[in-house]
């Protein structure tokens, strides 16, 4: 009687997503849905919570044999979060249901250009150099893609995203003319740019700043960025563009971060260790991913030291993948690379900063932040503050 109390008021009153999810593995299933269903239908649910209670209704769906539903609550979970993932612990068969609505609902894009390394925009966003492979594009939606080089002509191009393809897109950027054939608005190397890279890194107009200026314009910071095939590490630094706070643009209706801070070429400051990507932080207290080490739950937070690895070795080719396309540029890219991410109890990764790197190639780091902004780590049980974690990701040829 107390239960079926508690699903009444739950389904009256509107209770929180904890206590529907109590419901749950107290085995009460048909309980938990009727619950999660008039939680997820109400106004006034945060982001996180509402990613949630979608999770938790459709594990519920699936486990009451109801296929159809629980594939329309991961499709709605992919319109709140492109990047939605569950735990590398959840059932494989949830995992597999995951995958098919993403391949039925979803789209990529690998970009390429000549010459390689050129910037590209999605929607006005920066998301590192080419060649690269961008997923989270939902079906049916326009995608803006904009390429930049230091002495090419800008290109820009719309598609429409098609359900399971990865789109292949190739640029062939134009050599910018020389001044005595080129008109009045061609005689800049990135004449004529539609996106503004300077607001994009949060670099709006020239300013003084210990002893340096800024760029001022959008191609004098595509020139920063792309001159002699390569960053110029003295000028970011002076400009600030690696240490901005970009307002969220939103791709495919996802809630994008909008803090990704980046520090290039300062000390990384770690805990001293033969190998620094043996060790994270939670807040403080470090957690030693060694083999056999405790798996002791982060300060505040239900999560574990080793849930976090799972993650973390799971995207591990990703990581290698941005690492090794970086090094044709860049034959001495070497270094630890200091990150901090703020894991939600939804699972999704809200803020993703750069502390420290000794990598001096912004670009690189600028890709591998981009990256773990799409990581995600999976919903927990019960609502908490967000996680903070420090890890240093070391690269060596």
């Amino acid at each position: 009687m107390g239960i079926n109390l508690l699903i009444l008021a739950l389904v009256l009153v509107g209770g929180t997503v904890d206590e529907a999810i109590t419901l749950y593995e107290n085995g009460d299933i048909p309980g938990a849905i009727a619950a999660l269903e008039s939680i997820v239908a109400g106004p006034n649910l945060s982001l996180d919570e509402r990613i949630r209670a979608l999770d938790r209704l459709g594990s519920a769906y699936f486990a009451m044999g109801r296929s159809d539903d629980a594939g329309a609550a991961y499709l709605e979970l992919l319109r709140l979060d492109v990047h939605y993932d569950l735990s590398p612990r959840a059932n494989p068969r949830l995992r597999n249901l995951l995958g098919e609505v993403r391949t039925r609902n979803m789209a990529g894009a690998e970009i390429v250009s000549f010459p390689e390394g050129a910037l590209i925009t999605l929607d006005g966003e920066l998301m590192g150099v080419t060649p690269i492979t961008l997923d989270g594009l939902m079906a049916g939606e326009d995608y803006e893609i904009s390429i930049y080089s230091n002495g090419f002509v800008e290109e820009t191009r719309i598609f429409t995203a098609q359900a399971g393809r990865t789109h292949a897109l190739s640029f062939s950027l134009s050599p910018v003319l020389p001044d005595f054939l080129a008109g009045p608005s061609d005689s800049s190397p990135a004449a004529g740019a539609d996106v503004d890279l300077a607001v994009i890194l949060g670099t709006e107009g020239s300013r003084e700043e210990g002893g340096r200026t800024a760029p001022a314009t959008t191609a004098d910071l595509v020139n920063t960025l792309t001159s002699g095939g390569g960053f110029d590490m003295a000028a970011l630094a002076g400009s600030g563009a690696l240490s901005s706070r970009r307002t969220s643009t939103g791709i495919a209706g996802s809630e994008r971060v909008d803090n990704v801070q980046l520090v290039s070429g300062t000390d990384v400051q770690a805990s001293a260790s033969a190998d620094m990507g043996s060790t994270m932080v939670f807040s403080g207290r470090e957690e030693s991913t060694a083999a056999g080490f405790d798996a002791v739950s982060a300060p505040g937070s239900s999560r574990t030291g080793e849930e976090i690895m799972e993650v973390l070795t799971e995207k591990r080719t990703a990581v290698s993948f941005i690492y090794n396309k970086h090094l044709r540029s860049d034959p001495m890219l070497m270094g630890t690379v200091l990150i901090e991410m703020v894991i939600e109890p939804s699972g999704r990764v809200s803020s993703v900063s750069i502390l420290g790197s000794n990598t001096y190639n912004p670009a690189f780091e600028l890709e591998l932040a981009r990256t773990i902004e799409t990581w995600r780590f999976g919903a927990v049980d019960e609502h908490e503050p967000p996680l903070t974690v420090q890890y240093p990701f070391s690269f060596s040829q």
